[in-house]
C-alpha cells in the first residue's frame, strides 16, 4: 500500500463510503487504515465487534453535516474497552483534523489522562512513524497537525 492509499481510504472512512456506493463500508475502511497506521494491530473478536460498533450508524445521529455518534461501552476491567476507544478516535480525527472531534469520557479526569490519552497519544507516533516509512521520509518531516 502506498500514502496515496491511506489519503483515499481515510477519506472512504470519514464520508463511510459504503459497498453500494464500490466502498468497503466505513469499518472496512478503518480496517484498511490499522494496516497503514498501525500493521502490527493484534485483532481479536471482541476489537472487532468494539471497532465495528464505532462505525455502525445505528449509533449516529446526523444533523446536517454533522455526526454524532454514541457508542456504550460496558465489560471487566482490562477488557480493551479504553484501548478500542482511543484507538478509534485518533483515526477518526487522523481522517478529517479539522472537522472531527471525540470525545471520551472516564469516571473521572485523572482516569482519563492516565487511562486514556496514553493510548491516543502512542497511536499518533506509531502512525506517524509508520506513515513517514510509507511515504519514504524523514519522521521528523511527518506532520499529523497538532495534537
Amino acid at each position: 500500500m502506498t500514502a496515496d492509499d491511506f489519503s483515499r481510504e481515510s477519506a472512504a472512512f470519514a464520508r463511510g463510503r459504503t459497498v453500494a456506493e464500490g466502498g468497503l463500508g466505513r469499518y472496512g475502511h478503518l480496517r484498511r487504515m490499522f494496516a497503514l497506521t498501525h500493521p502490527n494491530l493484534k485483532w481479536n473478536a471482541w476489537l472487532e465487534r468494539q471497532m465495528e460498533a464505532y462505525c455502525d450508524d445505528t449509533y449516529a445521529t446526523c444533523i446536517g453535516n454533522v455526526i454524532l455518534r454514541s457508542v456504550n461501552l460496558a465489560g471487566c476491567a482490562s477488557a480493551g474497552k479504553t484501548f478500542s476507544a482511543g484507538l478509534f478516535a485518533f483515526e477518526w480525527w487522523l481522517a478529517d483534523p479539522f472537522h472531527s472531534i471525540c470525545i471520551l469520557c472516564s469516571t473521572t479526569k485523572q482516569g482519563a489522562g492516565f487511562r486514556m490519552w496514553p493510548i491516543v497519544r502512542n497511536a499518533y507516533h506509531e502512525a506517524r512513524a509508520n506513515l513517514a516509512a510509507l511515504n519514504g521520509i524523514d519522521e521528523s518531516d511527518m506532520d499529523l497537525g497538532n495534537m
